[in-house]
């Protein structure tokens, strides 16, 4: 029932994302910003750029990680760490204005993109906040699945159940992290809508947000899903070690495909939620 609910929904984010392209607008900002972070990271190890991040990098790594390849096997790390307050001081901001605009356009008004950065501005405490809480959820939930990951390195079975559980977290690993992503995405999925929408702080936004969730929990596990397996071969190839050894150029290929294909799915999963959070006010 929820997969048969949630596909229509899906189907029509999209094509409401193609009808009113402007939705995509706070997303290709985020997409901009990423590519120009991501191409300083490139550089880092090049003059100018090396007069700051050199030392850096020496200190920290070695020599080796200024010079090619190693320095490619260190730009992902250096991009990870950089995502983090992006995404929740400028991303979520970005995210809540795309938000805004889907509800002017549900509500038939007009897009004033000055309006709706304005609005948003004034919910830019919460959405931090919010964005805070989802991040740290995201951390402790991988921490829990580290500890269970070293756990099973202490396996020694060769064979029997043992063996095939130690196979399954090990191999699977990549995957399981990112299920774990989609978990914590599902549980906190209308918080930034409804801040946006009803105006609410960050405590109320919390409880509405999970009594929504309550009784819909795979129906929005499943809108958060379909569109995030989208990434999931990127996922797989960047989780290769000996491809990314043997070509170490595709680490910098499989940065920007990530980005591009994720601001796609994130306007997908917001545009869907949005809708139906607001299809939801409207029916009761």
């Amino acid at each position: 029932m929820s997969e048969r609910k949630a596909i229509p929904l899906l189907r029509s984010a999209v094509t409401t994302l193609l009808e009113h392209k402007i939705i995509f607008f706070p997303f290709c900002v985020i997409a901009f910003l990423q590519l120009l972070i991501l191409e300083i990271l490139y550089f880092a190890p090049r003059y100018p750029l090396n007069t700051f991040f050199g030392p850096l990098i020496r200190r920290i790594w070695s020599e080796n990680y200024l010079h090619y390849p190693f320095n490619l096997t260190l730009l992902p790390k250096f991009f990870q760490d950089v995502q983090t307050p992006v995404y929740i001081f400028v991303s979520s901001f970005l995210i809540a204005m795309a938000i805004a605009i889907i509800v002017s356009i549900n509500n038939d008004k007009k897009v004033e993109m000055s309006k709706i950065a304005k609005e948003s501005w004034g919910a830019y405490v919460h959405v931090v906040i919010a964005s805070i809480i989802i991040f740290f959820a995201v951390i402790a939930m991988g921490k829990v699945f580290g500890l269970v990951f070293n756990r099973a390195l202490l396996i020694s079975a060769q064979g029997g159940i043992k063996f095939w559980i130690k196979q399954v977290i090990l191999l699977g690993a990549p995957t399981i992290n990112f299920l774990i992503s989609i978990f914590v995405a599902t549980v906190f999925a209308y918080v930034l809508p409804i801040i946006v929408i009803d105006k609410k702080k960050i405590h109320s936004a919390l409880l509405l947000n999970f009594k929504t969730l309550w009784g819909s929990f795979w129906f929005t596990f499943l809108v958060v899903l379909i569109p995030s397996l989208l990434y999931f071969p990127i996922l797989l190839l960047r989780s290769t070690t000996s491809l990314g050894d043997a070509m170490p150029d595709l680490r910098v290929l499989f940065l920007v495909l990530s980005i591009v294909v994720m601001v796609c799915i994130d306007a997908i999963i917001y545009c869907a939620l949005t809708t139906h959070y607001l299809l939801g006010k409207e029916n009761s």
